[in-house]
């Protein structure tokens, strides 16, 4: 009786598995043309986060080439659908030393850069004469680049102006009055130290503000009932300061190989930021082995191009986001 049991769990398994087969390779060559870029859709992200992971074997010429041609092309597309803020993230920090070709072939100034750097130390706002209740655990400039993120304002001002490339400016002459109307958009670059070194910079600081508050008011704490007391509002406050929650983010790979792909990873991008963030995994694959076959292939790296940005925002489009009681 139990090899019965065995060969039926068998079978069962085998028919599960060939389903599955078939409803992926169902799939993949039976799914919808995504719209076109300016098509209407139901919803378009405020803030889009575009998470770049890099794999080892790709060498860091390659990967900074690809990384700053995926920028500048999804900064274009976000502007022309009107998406006010962009944040990039790679986990290595190589936007670092893309930022100086960013800058050459974007419309953007010297004044509209603001770089943030946690390691900057401020000194702690001494506290008012008189205790009061209702005074914040924290000054202002205690917490002031908690978060590193470099800030970019694209506005149309600096095209007009003629600052950015040439190329790109040659690029929207000869296109249409309408596809040139473009809107402002605000670009953050951020690395890994956005997340675990901003929680350990986050508490340093925090650790240091009670400290002052506790040395300058002992003999009132010591009358108080309750010890220190920290909100999730307050602590997110801190934590988003520079780097606000994305809407949408979109993990591209820059890999050279899809023989064997990896899981979506966030690579060290914070947590704490995408609670409520749609998340969509683009994986190129070889058109030829897509149509026959399914299969991945053995490619160089690719670039995020328009077709699976298109892709990714219709999935943003249809996305249903419901909330439990």
């Amino acid at each position: 009786m139990a090899i019965l049991y065995t060969c039926l769990l068998h079978v069962f398994h085998f028919i599960y598995s060939f389903v599955l087969a078939i409803r992926s390779f169902w799939k993949r060559h039976c799914e919808a043309v995504p719209q076109s870029l300016r098509a209407t859709r139901q919803r378009i992200p405020r803030h889009l986060a575009v998470l770049f992971t890099v794999d080892p074997t790709v060498p860091l010429e390659k990967a900074k080439d690809i990384i700053i041609e995926s920028v500048i092309d999804v900064v274009s597309w976000c502007r022309i659908l009107g998406i006010e803020k962009l944040t990039v993230y790679e986990k290595n920090d190589l936007l670092s030393a893309c930022l100086e070709e960013l800058r050459a072939q974007l419309p953007t100034s010297s004044n509209d850069i603001e770089a943030s750097d946690s390691d900057t130390e401020y000194p702690i706002t001494p506290p008012p004469s008189d205790y009061s209740e209702s005074r914040p655990l924290s000054p202002v400039r205690s917490f002031d680049n908690i978060v590193p993120v470099t800030s970019i304002l694209i506005s149309n001002r600096n095209e007009e102006s003629g600052t950015g490339s040439k190329t790109l400016y040659n690029r929207r002459k000869h296109l249409p009055a309408e596809s040139t109307a473009k809107s402002d958009l605000l670009l953050c670059l951020t690395s890994w130290r956005s997340s675990t070194p901003a929680i350990a910079s986050a508490a340093t600081a925090l650790a240091r503000v009670y400290k002052s508050q506790t040395r300058n008011y002992s003999s009132v704490r010591s009358s108080k009932s309750g010890g220190y007391k920290l909100s999730v509002a307050e602590l997110g406050k801190i934590l988003e300061e520079g780097l606000s929650s994305p809407d949408f983010m979109i993990i591209h790979p820059i890999e050279s190989s899809y023989s064997f792909p990896s899981p979506p990873e966030l690579h060290g991008f914070p947590p704490w930021h995408i609670r409520l963030t749609e998340l969509f995994l683009n994986r190129p694959v070889n058109p030829t082995l897509r149509k026959w076959f399914g299969l991945y292939s053995t490619t160089p790296p690719l670039p995020l191009d328009e077709i699976s940005f298109r892709a990714a925002l219709d999935e943003f489009s249809s996305a249903e986001m419901r909330f439990g009681k």
